[in-house]
């Protein structure tokens, strides 16, 4: 082949190496992919070296840039009566048993709220549907202020919806009060990241 394979994600980020020794591929992408990825399909189509923070080849290692900051836009998608989004990156918390961070970096990120309404109004949502709004965010009830705000534009551009947590709620963020506002907002489906920091 003369195509180029690239890696990237939750275990290339966590192991590239391994993911070089043992797959038929050429890059493995450490990392938030907004910060290399753009380079280095321009260096391929030029012909330059690839020489970025967090790309790593067989020739060459490089560390990853976990801080660097970024533009994130929402990423949103329907198919059928499913609604995936994913609005949120990135962790500030220091676990050390966890990839969050390897993968969508140190920092904190949230898709702002207007690029989120801007794309559901290019869907035609039907009113008789009831849409599963399905988030794939790590972190999305960190800010539970932000969260609140992202079900209201959710609920002000769909009539019927139940939306659940593919990647786990981080316990620690909840509470009674929170925890009856996600019933009431509509979850279907509680999917708890049950672990703790503390060895006892």
């Amino acid at each position: 082949y003369d195509k180029p394979i690239i890696v990237g994600g939750n275990g290339a980020s966590s192991n590239p190496v391994y993911y070089l020794d043992n797959l038929d591929i050429d890059y493995a992408v450490k990392g938030p992919a907004e910060l290399s990825l753009r380079k280095i399909l321009d260096s391929i189509e030029t012909g330059k070296e690839i020489d970025y923070p967090g790309v790593w080849s067989r020739e060459k290692i490089t560390a990853s840039d976990n801080c660097a900051d970024y533009d994130y836009k929402p990423y949103v998608f329907l198919r059928g009566d499913t609604l995936t989004l994913q609005l949120t990156r990135g962790c500030p918390k220091n676990c050390a048993y966890c990839s969050i961070k390897l993968n969508s970096g140190e920092v904190y990120k949230k898709a702002p709220p207007d690029l989120l309404e801007s794309a559901l109004q290019g869907y035609r949502f039907d009113e008789d549907v009831v849409y599963r709004i399905d988030f794939e965010d790590d972190n999305l009830t960190y800010d539970w202020e932000y969260f609140e705000n992202i079900i209201k534009i959710l609920k002000k551009n769909i009539r019927r919806l139940t939306f659940s947590f593919e990647n786990g709620l981080d316990f620690t963020t909840l509470d009674k009060d929170k925890i009856s506002k996600l019933i009431e907002y509509g979850i279907s489906q509680w999917n708890l990241s049950l672990t703790s920091v503390n060895y006892d």
